[in-house]
């Protein structure tokens, strides 16, 4: 497991740490998750952070925050291998496609929790600048043959 954990590139292992500190706080408890949805009354109040964890929050410990996890685990650290010389270029895109998941899901009123489209997103961002690469979702991405 500690192998696997420092293989992981830098902004993926951030991002796994938060999403599973942000789980592991609300299973157990300690804050409730309604401070994590992103609500635009609690926004405009100055709780900016809602901006950011309404990302990174997969819900309690379940399966579904396990396949989302996976999800994560597999893509991200692909993509950021893939921008390894160019971290800002990456750091942008992440900004941009965390804009563009918050502008569509306002615009749709589905804007409390934007961690499945922000998945869906880098999934798709992956599979189109890998077209090589056969995306099987629930396992790693393999190459074609």
């Amino acid at each position: 497991m500690e192998e696997f954990f420092s293989t992981i590139p830098p902004w993926s292992k951030t991002y796994l740490i938060a999403c599973v500190v942000l789980a592991a706080v609300s299973t157990y408890g300690i804050i409730s998750p309604a401070y994590y949805l992103l609500i635009y009354q609690q926004l405009f109040r100055g709780q900016i952070w809602r901006l950011l964890t309404a990302f990174i929050y997969f819900g309690d410990f379940s399966i579904n925050f396990l396949f989302h996890t996976l999800f994560m685990i597999t893509f991200l650290p692909n993509l950021e291998k893939m921008y390894q010389k160019k971290r800002g270029d990456l750091v942008v895109m992440l900004v941009f496609v965390m804009a563009l998941v918050l502008i569509f899901s306002t615009i749709v009123n589905r804007h409390f929790m934007m961690t499945l489209q922000f998945t869906e997103a880098l999934i798709y961002i992956f599979c189109k600048q890998q077209s090589d690469v056969i995306c099987l979702l629930y396992t790693s991405p393999s190459p074609r043959d």
